[in-house]
């Protein structure tokens, strides 16, 4: 070590003793402060004051303190206390970015150790991984120091780090992942004007390599999680978020598109370089959620939408924290294998889907979209393509006045929860990452896949001036032919794949993107014209100049050309079982305040019922008793609704299934008799993701197999850890008795259950969901019981089945095959 370093080892060691002091002096005003005494508080800022004094006197400056502290016009000692204690409030309640909790002797021990090493890291920066462009070893050393390193320095020294930047850590080991629950003020929106930010479009990652012979050939990919910021607006200061990338550098709010190849494997190892904390409030300890034991953000990713085996479906549980220091009871593997045998037009997302914590995760901006591109079915379509095709990620986001994401963390209703808001709904809309941006367009077709990755808002999107949109698929598949429409409605994971002509606005130059769904939808609030209900702005040159001369468009949407046969449901087998999927809310015994909301009654521990046989396709009749629309999401399989009937006096069949929970008993065909809702012709496909409106029955046919060639899937789908569905509104329900509000809050994925939970006994059942020590059971406040719930595992495929030909009965009596 050069002389340099050594002076450097023996500076810091200096630092580090006196920072050791002042941090136990501090650490006992904190308690102090904790405990509302304020003798101790005195004592305590007495005790800082003699440190500094000591420290003074050392080196040399004690004598000139001192001569100071004796002027006449000295404030007397009561008064200086009493200004200390003021001050030591004021730096208490600054900016959410300081320290404001304890710490123990044995932590700054801890903090002491890791700031010495952190003096001699210049050495190590020679071992920094080529490729950062850093320019100067102190560029180097400060990546490591701010967690940007992917070598060298353990992540507990990021740990400290982000909590003293963040503003949490304290002796309670259960604090160390949960942020302080100060309140913070709203940001204000009036000096964010709209359309002033380009419509950024996110990096594409090309998820298979092509061979010597020029055929698209697997590959392996490695993103990870980082913590960043990320400029929402111009008038933001940037915002700090969780997001994907290749890189830290590279990582984006959405992350990075992935362009896959249908039947090309693609293997991702998925990296977590997040610090030990959340930078959202996180930890409900009355729900089940993934906590790991020493620190970190637990996360695992999910393909939504896609067709995978269940150890690389990003199960719940399979969670892992940074540097895979400590795995969820699930995890089994690193690299994730994703065979992207689902059809085209291949439109999925990858997002985060820890346990308990995917809400935050979400917001955080762990979430990016997926492409599984089938050239030789799509290139006769000849539809938009390069600069033309566009992805439009939309989500809604509040900000706290610091530029913060904002989750509330106080609870609207302490006295039912202390902790959580109802479903999320922001008034910034986003789009790409930016707040309302704009997007200059050419008079000619444009591709846009649109994606509502909001966490509970539903979007009715239109333009302003009546342009219409074009539907050619709906989350992953074509339709059978395209369908024009004035309108959208996206529920959130749920995406349509669409065609606009510019060229159909000879007049217009300035295009706007609506939004009109209540809050929550259907029957909440309405959107504010001037916020959530804009959601960016299309840009056209005046007519004849040379800037609106478009490229040449040579693309085509015949209606005979763009679409598929499999799209039917009569494309597959008839369904081989009917089941009945109720969801209802019933308020807890004795204190009648929080609600339940149940699938079919059963909670995680509750053991699996549904038993479907991988190979089959089976006609589920969900019943929606709540009060809200809910996005259904199965994973794995893939569905359609084929039919919505009202429920006739569903108050009396809903108090009757909260007594019996049993549909014969409670006479639904009695009650399953009401108006016919159609199903819209832009969602008669195979989706990932269905809507459920209230009081009604939605009949879904669920496909346990390949829906494009009717085959079984290429790998086992029985084994464990199996396939989850729910709800993917990402909330639970909680209401307030005796004529108050309903509330939702925000405690992961809600109504799910699992199937494929295997390996399978003798006997055909499966095992226990909840055979290891990370699945927590709920206590404190009984809420949000069932964000997971147990399903017997898919049976192995049965025969063969070849296409045939079958339709259903629309009428007013139950779904049934003719």
């Amino acid at each position: 070590m050069n002389c340099c370093a050594n002076h450097a080892l023996v500076l810091g060691t200096t630092f580090l003793s006196s920072f050791a002091a002042v941090m136990s002096v501090r650490a006992a005003a904190a308690a102090a402060r904790r405990s509302s005494s304020r003798r101790l508080a005195e004592e305590a800022i007495a005790a800082m004051a003699r440190r500094r004094r000591r420290r003074r006197r050392q080196s040399g400056q004690a004598m000139a303190t001192a001569e100071s502290r004796r002027r006449p016009d000295a404030a007397p000692p009561a008064d200086e206390q009493a200004r200390r204690r003021q001050s030591g409030q004021a730096m208490a309640a600054a900016a959410p970015y300081e320290e404001k909790a304890a710490m123990s002797p044995r932590r700054i021990q801890h903090l002491a150790a890791v700031l010495l090493a952190a003096v001699v890291v210049v050495a190590a920066a020679r071992d920094e991984p080529a490729g950062k462009n850093y320019q100067t070893q102190w560029d180097t050393v400060m990546s490591i120091l701010n967690c940007k390193s992917d070598s060298l320095i353990p992540s507990y020294i990021c740990s400290v780090i982000s909590k003293s930047r963040w503003g949490w850590g304290s002796d309670d080991p259960a604090d160390d992942y949960t942020p302080a629950a100060a309140a913070r003020p709203l940001r204000s929106t009036a000096d964010l004007p709209k359309y002033v930010d380009a419509l950024p479009q996110m990096p594409k990652i090309l998820g298979y390599g092509i061979g010597p012979f020029g055929f698209p050939v697997p590959i392996n990919l490695t993103i990870g999680m980082y913590h960043t910021t990320w400029q929402f607006h111009r008038n933001m200061t940037p915002t700090p978020v969780f997001v994907y990338g290749q890189s830290l550098q590279t990582a984006t709010f959405p992350g990075p598109t992935i362009v896959a190849r249908h039947n090309v494997p693609l293997y991702v190892t998925w990296e977590n370089h997040l610090p030990d904390a959340h930078i959202l409030p996180s930890l409900d300890r009355t729900i089940d959620v993934a906590i790991p034991k020493n620190g970190g953000v637990p996360t695992v990713v999910h393909l939504h939408g896609a067709a995978q085996a269940p150890d690389s479906d990003g199960h719940a549980l399979a969670w892992f924290t940074r540097d895979f220091a400590e795995k969820g009871s699930t995890w089994t593997k690193k690299t994730y294998t994703y065979p992207n045998v689902q059809p085209a037009a291949g439109n999925i997302w990858y997002h985060d889907h820890a346990l308990g914590l995917t809400r935050a995760s979400l917001l955080a901006g762990l979430l990016a979209a997926y492409i599984v591109e089938w050239p030789e079915l799509e290139m006769p379509f000849n539809l938009p393509s390069g600069e033309f095709d566009l992805h439009l990620v939309i989500a809604d986001r509040q900000f706290n006045a610091n530029g913060t994401i904002y989750m509330n963390s106080t609870g609207v209703v302490p006295s039912v929860h202390p902790q959580w808001n109802p479903e999320y709904f922001g008034e910034v809309i986003t789009v790409n990452g930016k707040a309302w941006p704009y997007l200059r367009v050419q008079r000619r077709r444009y591709r846009l896949r649109i994606l509502n990755a909001s966490n509970a808002r539903y979007l009715n999107i239109r333009f302003s001036n009546g342009l219409p949109f074009t539907v050619i698929a709906s989350d992953a598949s074509y339709l059978s032919a395209p369908v024009t429409v004035s309108n959208l409605l996206l529920s959130p994971a749920e995406i349509f794949d669409v065609i606009v002509d510019f060229s159909l606005a000879p007049e217009a130059t300035e295009i706007e993107m609506l939004n009109s769904a209540p809050y929550p939808y259907p029957t909440g609030n309405a959107t504010n014209p001037d916020l959530d209900g804009k959601v960016m702005k299309f840009l056209l040159a005046p007519k004849g100049q040379l800037d609106d001369m478009p490229l040449p468009d040579n693309s085509t949407v015949p209606e005979h050309r763009v679409g598929v046969p499999y799209a039917s449901v009569t494309a597959l087998p008839p369904p081989l079982k009917t089941r009945y999927i109720v969801l209802y809310e019933n308020m807890t015994k004795p204190d009648n305040l929080t609600m339940n909301l149940y699938i079919n009654g059963l909670r995680l521990e509750d053991p699996p019922t549904e038993t479907p046989r991988s190979g089959t396709t089976e006609l589920w009749h969900v019943i929606n008793l709540t009060p809200d629309n809910h996005p259904l999401h199965l994973h794995l399989a893939e569905f359609q609704a084929v039919k919505m009937q009202q429920l006739v006096d569903p108050d009396t069949f809903t108090s009757c299934m909260k007594q019996h929970n049993d549909t014969v008993i409670c006479n639904l065909d009695q009650h399953a008799v009401g108006a016919l809702l159609p199903v819209p012709e832009e969602e008669k496909t195979w989706k990932n993701v269905v809507k459920l409106p209230p009081a009604y029955v939605t009949s879904v046919v669920v496909a346990f197999r390949l829906v494009h060639n009717n085959m079984p899937y290429p790998f086992d789908a029985t084994a464990a850890p199996g396939y989850v569905y729910h709800c993917h509104s990402i909330q639970t329900k909680n209401a307030i008795s005796n004529g108050g509000p309903r509330r939702a809050h925000l405690v992961g994925l809600l109504l799910c259950r699992v199937w494929a939970d295997g390996p399978l006994k003798s006997s055909g059942t499966a095992k226990p969901f909840h055979n290891g020590p990370q699945v927590h059971r709920l206590h404190g406040i009984e809420m949000a019981i069932g964000p997971y719930l147990a399903l017997s595992p898919l049976l192995p495929h049965s025969e063969q089945y070849v296409p045939s030909s079958w339709a259903l009965k629309q009428s007013n009596g139950p779904l049934e095959p003719m």
